[in-house]
C-alpha cells in the first residue's frame, strides 16, 4: 500500500461474499482492493463500497428473478440441483443411486447446502464427494475433494490387488499406462488381478 496514503488495511476482511486479498490501487483518492468472492472469482472493489455494503459479491449474488437467494448462477447451485435430480430420478436410481438420497436439511434449503460447502473449504474446481459411497448426501457423509479423489471413490471403481498392492482401477491405469477399459475387460474375461495389471497392452487371454 502506498505510504503517501493512510488507508485502512482491509487484508483478510470479509464483506458479504467478498474477502479482501491485497491492495490494488488508488483512483481519485479512493483505495481499491483485490477481493476473492466465495464462488472463486476475483474482483477489484473500492474499499468504501465494501464497507458500506454496496458491493457484496462479484455479481453472483445479485437478486435473481428465479431464486430468492440470488445464487441461481452459482456453481454450487448447479451441484445442488444435480444431486437432487440424480437422487430423485428413477432411471439414475436404478443405475447408480439405488437407495441414495439427499438429506431433508439440504434438499429443502439450498442455502444450508451452500453454507456447509463454503464453511468446509469449497472453491471453484473442487467437488462434493460421499465418504461412504453407499451412504447418503448428508453433512456427516460428504467432504470437499479434488476431482481425482472423487473419481477414485466411485462406487464402480473396482479395487484390484496386484504385486501385493491394492489400488482401484483408475490408479492402476494411471501407474501402468493401461487403459481403464482394458483392465476392466481383462478382469471380465477371467484374468487374475496380477494378469490384468502386469501383462502388456496387447495381451489376450
Amino acid at each position: 500500500m502506498p505510504r503517501s496514503h493512510s488507508f485502512k488495511d482491509e487484508t483478510g476482511n470479509t464483506y458479504g461474499f467478498l474477502t479482501a486479498q491485497s491492495f490494488s490501487h488508488v483512483h481519485r483518492r479512493n483505495a481499491f482492493w483485490l477481493c476473492k468472492c466465495a464462488c472463486g472469482v476475483e474482483k477489484t472493489v473500492m474499499a468504501m463500497s465494501l464497507r458500506n455494503g454496496h458491493t457484496k459479491s462479484c455479481g453472483c449474488a445479485h437478486v435473481s428473478r428465479i431464486t430468492r437467494h440470488g445464487l441461481y448462477y452459482h456453481p454450487l447451485y448447479r451441484v445442488w440441483s444435480g444431486i437432487k435430480r440424480r437422487c430423485g430420478s428413477k432411471r439414475e436410481k436404478e443405475k447408480h443411486y439405488v437407495n441414495i438420497t439427499m438429506c431433508a436439511e439440504w434438499s429443502n434449503d439450498f442455502m444450508k447446502f451452500y453454507s456447509w460447502a463454503i464453511e468446509n473449504g469449497w472453491a471453484k474446481g473442487l467437488q462434493i464427494d460421499r465418504i461412504d459411497f453407499n451412504g447418503h448426501y448428508t453433512p456427516e457423509n460428504c467432504r470437499i475433494v479434488t476431482p481425482l479423489v472423487n473419481q477414485n471413490n466411485k462406487r464402480n471403481n473396482r479395487r484390484v490387488t496386484a504385486n501385493g498392492i491394492t489400488r482401484n482401477v483408475s490408479e492402476w491405469s494411471r501407474i501402468t499406462g493401461l487403459n481403464i477399459t482394458t483392465i476392466r475387460e481383462r478382469l471380465r474375461r477371467g484374468c487374475s488381478d496380477d494378469e490384468a495389471i502386469n501383462h502388456p497392452k496387447h495381451f489376450r487371454k
